[in-house]
């Protein structure tokens, strides 16, 4: 099966530093790289006048990487906003059905550059694949081969698990180890009445119970495996035992819709982020991946549905609104989630024929 690697990228040497990882990846996997561009209406106009286009600036970025021996190809995918960049990324995967998105943390675009917050944290809102993610303060070089040792974190839960797959797959294909790791520390002051005292020992104890089974399933399957517990806060726990023990790559899953879950990635992986020296691989748990609209955004699953017609102009004002909330800074989760939620729902087939067919049997004189 062939694999494909999405690399979105913004023409700064910021967003660029996620390619050496994608093309080392791409090597040890076998696969081709698809670099995508995005340029808003404002970009293309401020370019104008001073010689640079996007379109040039991606070709450029493609043969660079041909040159490497690794099969490239550039796509680019203009849009009205910087909001619609996550929106474009995503369909670009789609478009391409690829199998991993790897991409910066940080570049240059909308407002002056890709926040955590924005782009990426939108792509890893709305994205169904692993999305690699290389940090502003990642410092860590692969060899030609991709990583040659891979952290997972788990927390003794299925979600934390799902990290796994991925994590076994790249580490046979490029010859890596994996050091599975749990960080135990006392709950927060708000919780120490519902879990009581905090008792290091024994939670070190049944963390490596919980570990060490994990790590047996994964020597079956042939990958090198070794266990670490450590204890402290996770997020700098994690991130101080990838530093120290010459990890490439970490891995862990993210959460995203529903229940005590409602941001992406968590606090561990967001502190992670922010402190982590190597790229880190984010994974969304099949349970979230594949679940309904109304499964991510339970709370309106028992409102009365409307019977709503649209054009085709019509549904794509829809969707540049839609995208505005579901992007765009500053507008509250539950905003976002819903119109994230609503905006997969129109972008079914079903509902773009029955627009189509409605501006085709329309009065043009319609009754108000």
């Amino acid at each position: 099966m062939s694999r494909t690697l999405v690399v979105p990228l913004d023409g700064s040497s910021l967003a660029g530093r996620a390619v050496p990882h994608a093309v080392a990846l791409a090597r040890a996997m076998g696969a081709r790289l698809v670099l995508v561009r995005a340029p808003s209406s404002s970009e293309l106009r401020g370019r104008l006048g001073d010689g640079l286009d996007p379109a040039t600036e991606l070709e450029d970025a493609v043969e660079l990487v041909r040159a490497e021996g690794v099969q490239a190809e550039p796509y680019l995918y203009p849009v009205y906003a910087p909001n619609e960049i996550a929106g474009a990324i995503i369909d670009a995967a789609h478009d391409r059905q690829a199998t991993m998105i790897v991409m910066s943390t940080h570049g240059r675009g909308g407002l002056g550059r890709w926040l955590f917050g924005s782009v990426a944290d939108a792509v890893l809102r709305q994205s169904d694949l692993p999305v690699l993610l290389v940090p502003a303060t990642c410092t860590r070089t692969w060899p030609v081969g991709g990583p040659r040792r891979i952290l997972v974190p788990l927390d003794g839960s299925g979600f934390a698990e799902a990290a796994l797959a991925p994590a076994s797959e790249l580490a046979r294909l490029t010859g890596a180890d994996i050091l599975l790791a749990q960080a135990v520390g006392p709950p927060g002051p708000r919780y120490l009445s519902t879990y009581g005292a905090h008792d290091p020992e024994a939670e070190v104890a049944a963390a490596r119970a919980y570990l060490d089974p994990v790590a047996a399933r994964l020597a079956a399957n042939g990958v090198r495996v070794a266990v670490r517990v450590e204890v402290g806060l996770p997020e700098r726990a994690i991130a101080a035992l990838a530093h120290g023990n010459d990890v490439d790559l970490v891995a862990m899953a993210t959460h995203g819709y529903g229940g005590l879950s409602r941001f992406v990635a968590g606090s561990v992986a967001t502190g992670l982020l922010q402190r982590a020296s190597t790229p880190v691989l984010l994974v969304r748990p099949a349970t979230l991946a594949h679940a309904t609209p109304e499964e991510r955004a339970p709370e309106a699953a028992g409102e009365p549905r409307q019977a709503l017609e649209l054009t085709e102009q019509e549904l794509g004002l829809a969707e540049r609104g839609l995208k505005e909330l579901a992007y765009a800074p500053g507008h509250p989760l539950e905003v976002a989630e819903a119109a994230r939620a609503l905006l997969a729902r129109l972008r079914q087939r079903d509902v773009r024929a029955a627009a189509l067919q409605s501006a085709d049997t329309t009065p043009s004189s319609p009754e108000r």
